[in-house]
């Protein structure tokens, strides 16, 4: 990826906290600098160290984790349920056979449905097997909390990211 298109996706994760790996030590990012070039500023041991975005990866979890159970500050979550609570209102979600990104919802009208991550990078809501999916509404809330939750939204190759579950794994 050329800088400008990393500079959009790590700018994207600025707010929330993003873990990056460099100079063998884990940090996270605290700002972002574009002159006199395209450096990152990252948090180790409360100093400020700067570098060029190809010498680092962020850590990021795989979208195969949305069915997942994850932590993130200091609870463990499955983000598809909490995306589906989010996302339809209804309160009884439940990972349906761990399906990438679905997610079944007990809906308060006695219907079960299903809220769905679409490949094409949107998220749907469907009421009865034969029902019209629907595209949830609150898209923006959702992709703001996959960010937070630091989720690998931009699809970056495997080989440009640090995956945060298998990384936490080996701890």
């Amino acid at each position: 990826m050329n800088k400008d298109e990393l500079l959009k996706i790590y700018s994207a994760y600025l707010p929330y906290d993003l873990e990056f790996e460099a100079f063998g030590r884990r940090g996270k990012i605290n700002e972002i600098q574009l002159k006199p070039d395209f450096v990152l500023g990252l948090d180790i041991d409360s100093h400020v160290r700067h570098f060029y975005p190809d010498s680092g990866l962020p850590i990021l979890y795989d979208l195969s984790y949305l069915t997942k159970e994850i932590e993130h500050e200091g609870k463990k979550i499955t983000p598809i349920v909490e995306l589906a609570k989010l996302g339809t209102g209804e309160q009884e979600c439940g990972v349906t056979n761990g399906n990438l990104g679905t997610c079944y919802v007990n809906a308060k009208n006695e219907k079960k449905g299903f809220f769905i991550y679409h490949p094409e990078g949107y998220f749907i809501w469907q009421v009865g097997k034969n029902a019209e999916p629907m595209i949830v509404k609150n898209q923006l809330k959702l992709f703001q909390k996959l960010l937070e939750w630091h989720f690998n939204i931009f699809s970056l190759p495997e080989s440009e990211y640090i995956n945060k579950a298998t990384l936490t794994q080996k701890q």
